[in-house]
């Protein structure tokens, strides 16, 4: 294997990396911490926290909502899954009837915890997935909603399952005044964030959202695995040449 040969494989692979990695940033709020895409932010709504891309604009792709209250009789991984299990039937700001779909519900362990984590569709707000993972520690119920629309959702899983994968509950004997209220019990479909006050009648998705980077750091960073790529484009055609 040449010399070239082995520059221009280097610089290919360096030039994918650049592009398709963005350092994650980790967030942190009172009782959980997790890993964060690095062109997202996220902002304390009252009792909730909501999460959003930095390249959405008006048109609410994907979000992640927070939600934690103080633990009842009914708050155990048994009662999520049950609860999850069902459909939910609610109405659109057009008026539309939408029966939700749920394509899985399960038990799964992070950082040495048992949560529930369901994914459905049209559970919260129409065309969209959801995929909820709660758990109960240290007296608090915890949920986190990851939503997406349809058309989005791929783009945005890979982000979605790495913030999953790197929850941290934290051990804190005072987790805040501020504690979301949600109920399975006494509000059907609000188990976790409601992504339906945040996704109205003039945030609906249609096929033409384009993302538009609006951060410097994003910017030089695609430049650069462009300038890496021609470079190694113009090392195979010098090396063809020889």
């Amino acid at each position: 294997m040449s010399v070239l040969f082995r520059m221009k494989m280097f610089l290919l692979i360096s030039s994918f990396f650049f592009i398709n990695n963005a350092e994650a940033a980790r967030f942190r709020n009172s009782y959980i911490s997790f890993d964060l895409p690095s062109n997202w932010s996220c902002t304390n709504e009252g009792t909730e926290w909501v999460c959003f891309s930095k390249y959405a604009k008006k048109k609410k792709e994907a979000m992640i909502i927070l939600a934690a209250k103080e633990a009842g009789p009914q708050d155990n991984i048994s009662y999520y899954k049950t609860y999850l299990q069902n459909k939910r039937t609610f109405s659109t700001p057009r008026g539309q009837q939408v029966t939700s779909a749920m394509k899985h519900v399960r038990e799964t362990t992070i950082d040495n915890h048992v949560w529930v984590d369901a994914l459905h569709l049209s559970s919260e707000s129409d065309l969209y997935f959801t995929r909820y993972v709660g758990t109960v520690k240290n007296h608090l119920a915890i949920f986190m909603t990851l939503s997406a629309h349809k058309a989005h959702y791929t783009k945005y899983s890979a982000d979605f399952l790495r913030a999953i994968q790197s929850i941290k509950v934290i051990d804190s004997k005072n987790p805040g005044p501020k504690l979301g209220n949600f109920n399975p019990s006494q509000s059907p479909g609000k188990i976790g964030g409601d992504i339906g006050n945040i996704v109205s009648i003039d945030d609906e998705l249609g096929d033409d959202i384009v993302d538009e980077p609006n951060s410097k750091k994003d910017l030089m960073t695609k430049g650069f695995g462009i300038l890496l790529l021609i470079s190694a484009i113009g090392l195979y055609l010098y090396a063809k040449k020889k």
